[in-house]
């Protein structure tokens, strides 16, 4: 049960909810063209006048971009097969902008010292991700925003093998009902070997020969050009996982470094955020040589780590991690060491510095070690406990299972989806946790409750998993507050008596 406390004003949850039941989600379909929009994707091909033996690795293509008001952007060119170069960018801002190139090999006439101009014209979208602009990290550090500083609520779900398996129409489906669901995010591994040992899509992501993973095979890419562009043309982002265990762990630091790099070149322009790690320990040596090589090919792109179950904030403090992922993972279904990290771990990243942004990368998938109640119950109290983003799970979605879309409705889909209406009819990103407030917490942690206030002390909202009562304290908060009772398995929503604050007050659902 989710307890929606407000200031005594007049019909504060009234609008509440209504605004709950009303919202719906945007979509458009952007297009990249000689002359574009802000923030839409834009490319152009160069051909090489040399064939090299590896062209990943033999010669480097640096691009800068020169703009309106001085403003100046570097990214790297990368192979997209034959003798075929590509540059590629997602422009900030309207204006005139210069492109001009450099290649490691002055001879190569032609990689070297091209130039050309691009017209960026202001653009009208419903996409967020153009009407507002890709992510970064709020001044304070605290939430992702995009560009244009709206707070983003990161609302994601797992398809991990999607790259080496999704067929084009299932896909379509899968991103179409992702949207009108309210998701934001779909994180995805670019080719796990677990998943290649049987891969549908039937192209090889490398041409080199494994395990030498230096030389990118440009047509498995292409592929996932179009995926990855669906996505961003319906507003989600994109986050690839994983890139220093691609496709197994772990390659040299040396091999580890070009991948990474051939990937960031490729997909610096998109709406993508990059991890090095997937479920992985502390791996320093390979971290860093993805951590750098995505700096040096996307300097603007957002990095994370999604780090194993319960690893802790080891890369805190690296100034190449834009915003800190944990996972409180599936815990062989123990739901007390489920709550526990994802309540806890939040905590003590909340407690670092600088201010990270946190998101709950993984959690309890629903499947074989969970239900709904366990996906809905971790998402609640990562939210209220100090993250700014969770990622929910479904088994065979995540595999992609030859029969995935039987599974993309399961009820954890939906109750997900609904918290992400019940947030965004709040502002939610001014809420702080305050669990010292709860003065009758269970003892058993499978029972966990979450309470977050905001500043001003004018809106709370707790989580009780069970629908019991809870008792907080609310001293020096507002003298009374209206009360909201919602659902979160399915919405309804009863209101509450108007109670007045004090050092124990009592919320019980109706």
């Amino acid at each position: 049960m989710i307890a929606v406390l407000t200031w005594r004003s007049a019909g504060n949850c009234r609008h509440f909810a209504h605004t709950v039941l009303s919202l719906a989600a945007l979509c458009s379909l952007a297009a990249a063209q000689d002359t574009v929009g802000v923030w839409q994707r834009w490319e152009h091909g160069l051909t090489s006048s040399t064939i090299y033996a590896n062209p990943c690795t033999d010669v480097t293509l640096w691009v800068r971009f020169e703009g309106p008001g001085g403003q100046q952007m570097t990214a790297l060119g990368f192979w997209d097969g034959g003798n075929r170069y590509l540059v590629r960018c997602a422009f900030p801002r309207a204006g005139r902008w210069r492109w001009t190139t450099t290649c490691s090999d002055e001879t190569n006439r032609g990689l070297h010292g091209q130039s050309g101009v691009v017209e960026v014209k202001a653009a009208k979208s419903a996409n967020p991700l153009l009407r507002h602009g890709y992510l970064k990290v709020s001044k304070d550090g605290r939430l992702l925003t995009h560009a244009d500083d709206t707070p983003f609520l990161w609302l994601g779900d797992t398809c991990w093998a999607a790259p080496v398996h999704a067929k084009p129409e299932e896909w379509k489906t899968y991103v179409a009902n992702r949207v009108a669901k309210g998701y934001s995010v779909l994180q995805l591994s670019i080719a796990p070997d677990w998943a290649l040992q049987h891969s549908r899509l039937g192209i090889p992501p490398f041409l080199s020969e494994l395990p030498d993973i230096t030389k990118p095979n440009p047509r498995f890419f292409q592929e996932l050009d179009r995926r990855i562009g669906e996505a961003n043309d319906r507003g989600l982002v994109v986050v690839m996982v994983g890139l220093m265990e691609t496709p197994y762990r772990y390659p040299p630091p040396e091999q580890v470094a070009a991948f990474s790099r051939y990937v960031a070149a490729r997909y610096g322009s998109y709406a993508v955020l990059f991890s090095p790690s997937f479920d992985s320990g502390i791996q320093e040596a390979v971290t860093l040589a993805a951590a750098q090589a995505i700096r040096q090919a996307a300097p603007a792109s957002l990095v994370t780590m999604h780090m194993g179950t319960g690893v802790g904030p080891h890369f805190h403090s690296a100034d190449w991690l834009s915003f800190d992922m944990y996972q409180s993972g599936h815990n062989g279904g123990d739901r007390a060491r489920q709550s526990a990290r994802a309540t806890g771990m939040a905590a003590e990243l909340l407690t670092l510095t600088p201010r990270k942004p946190i998101i709950n990368g993984e959690a309890i998938y629903e499947g074989e070690l969970g239900g709904s109640y366990d996906v809905r119950r971790t998402a609640w109290l990562s939210f209220l406990s100090g993250a700014v983003g969770y990622t929910a799970g479904i088994d065979q979605v995540y595999a992609w299972e030859r029969d995935v879309l039987r599974w993309i409705d399961v009820p954890s889909s939906d109750q997900i989806a609904l918290l992400g209406r019940l947030l965004r009819a709040i502002a939610w990103w001014q809420l702080e946790p305050a669990p010292q407030r709860i003065l009758n917490q269970p003892k058993d942690p499978a029972g966990l409750m979450a309470f977050a206030l905001t500043a001003d002390k004018s809106l709370g909202l707790a989580y009780l998993p069970a629908g019991e009562a809870i008792e907080l304290d609310l001293w020096g908060c507002l003298p009374a507050y209206e009360t909201l009772w919602i659902s979160p398995c399915t919405g309804r929503w009863r209101n509450g008596p108007t109670s007045t604050a004090s050092d124990r007050t009592r919320f019980a659902a109706p």
